[in-house]
């Protein structure tokens, strides 16, 4: 005898309804081939994605620490991925922003006489004299194009840096180190939002990057609050701390790291 049991057309399983036990994917039937229904579901993807990315923004910038917590409770549907979200801004950042870093830096080289290179970090983009040197105009451009590169990569040690720093401060109220991990992605994905908001600003004003700082140290203070309600004090003293390692680590560590390592990789060719 026959079988008229269906079977999934992606993994073979049995299927006891419209969509397969084992991988999800629901039975095709000849009313999904439509016209009609190929719109239905065009207009609801559409819609979906949008709602879907501008909630998860909206939230991101309104309400420090929700993401985080929802990720930690298991309501994931309604938001992007922590890991997607950082991937996401991190892009749009690098593709909008002049420098690197969310304080938006970029690495400025000189060289001496007997050859001796210096070099530090301002705000916006290398400014390359129009008297200078056609080598060391060279040499300026490929130091800083490699800076960003190699930025690119050190970036991910910051948040393993402050996801160490919050594993080691809030380890008995929240004992998995990944789950510290997306709250640093979080972290880091408002600022490089308001990074990529205030850039303008900042090229015009270095100033405007200390209320990017500011923004930053009241997010961690409010986002830490909500994921660990312990006493204020604590809670305060925590939050300073972790402000300052952020600082510390993605402001001067990566910045200064990225440097060395691209005039290194520069002046060994």
């Amino acid at each position: 005898m026959t079988s008229n049991k269906k079977v999934c057309r992606n993994c073979g399983t049995h299927l006891a309804g419209a969509f397969c036990s084992n991988c999800g994917q629901k039975q095709i039937s000849e009313h999904d081939k439509t016209f009609s229904h190929f719109v239905h579901d065009v207009v609801h993807e559409v819609t979906h994605v949008d709602s879907k990315v501008f909630g998860t923004f909206w939230t991101l910038l309104t309400k420090p620490g929700v993401l985080t917590e929802d990720y930690w409770a298991g309501r994931l549907g309604k938001w992007i991925r922590p890991l997607r979200l950082f991937v996401v801004i991190s892009t749009i950042h690098f593709l909008l922003v002049g420098g690197v870093g969310p304080l938006n830096m970029s690495l400025h080289t000189s060289r001496d006489i007997k050859g001796n290179v210096k070099f530090g970090f301002k705000p916006g983009k290398t400014e390359i004299s129009s008297t200078e040197k056609s080598e060391d105009k060279d040499f300026r451009e490929k130091v800083d194009q490699k800076s960003h590169k190699v930025y690119t990569w050190l970036r991910y040690s910051s948040l393993l840096a402050l996801a160490t720093v919050s594993f080691l401060l809030f380890r008995k109220r929240q004992p998995y180190f990944v789950d510290h991990l997306v709250s640093a992605m979080h972290v880091y994905s408002f600022q490089l939002l308001i990074s990529i908001g205030l850039a303008p600003l900042i090229l015009l004003n270095n100033v405007f990057s200390i209320l990017l700082l500011i923004c930053t140290s009241i997010y961690i203070l409010l986002h830490q609050l909500r994921l660990f309600p312990e006493g204020k004090a604590i809670s305060i003293l925590k939050s300073v701390l972790l402000f300052l390692v952020f600082v510390a680590v993605e402001n001067v560590f990566v910045l200064l790291l990225s440097g060395i390592i691209a005039i290194r990789l520069v002046t060994a060719h």
